[in-house]
């Protein structure tokens, strides 16, 4: 895939810095052919697990974008991706998109385990597939519930037990999916 394509679905979220760190390293010499020196180098001697590096590095990217690859830029969106994703080229960056949106038909959710708020929130982080960004907390799940795509059903089992165990956390859940979820996923409690 082309290594302006990259950086442009990089800089709208599309794809993870670490998937564009990857991505960069497993295509290095593309991106040396296909980026000014400078802008390569700048790249290259990036820490990124430095915030501030991460950070200093997208204002350049994007700087250099706008310069000198606006209209594609303009095209990234959610439409552009969906269409990428149906064209179904074998290439390691749409398989990441495939990944992160395609669509999955059904995901259960066991309830009868959960004992505790963080149990909870990491089961709802591992099924859904988050990033492990996402905070430890309903707002950080909220946040993520609205903007991924959820599958088309979502079931959780023994949500009573859980219920009991959990009164507080399984009423606020259930409030976030319901704000979140309307047309797009339906949601049974088991």
């Amino acid at each position: 895939m082309d290594c302006i394509k990259v950086i442009c679905l990089y800089l709208k979220g599309y794809i993870l810095v670490e998937q564009f760190e990857k991505f960069f390293f497993d295509c290095i010499d593309d991106f040396q052919s296909s980026l000014g020196e400078d802008m390569y180098l700048d790249i290259l001697s990036t820490n990124f697990s430095s915030k501030k590096e991460k950070i200093s590095l997208e204002t350049k990217l994007y700087d250099f974008v706008l310069k000198n690859y606006m209209s594609l830029y303009g095209k990234i969106n959610d439409a552009y991706v969906e269409h990428m994703i149906q064209l179904n080229q074998k290439d390691t960056v749409v398989e990441m998109l495939k990944k992160k949106y395609e669509k999955r038909e059904e995901v259960e959710i066991n309830c009868s385990m959960i004992i505790t708020q963080s149990e909870l929130i990491n089961v709802i982080k591992k099924v859904l597939q988050y990033p492990q960004f996402c905070g430890n907390n309903w707002n950080a799940i909220e946040d993520l519930i609205y903007d991924i795509i959820l599958p088309q059903k979502l079931t959780f089992i023994n949500w009573s037990e859980m219920e009991q165990r959990l009164s507080q956390d399984t009423v606020i859940l259930k409030s976030i999916l319901d704000r979140n979820s309307e047309g797009r996923c339906v949601i049974t409690y088991a």
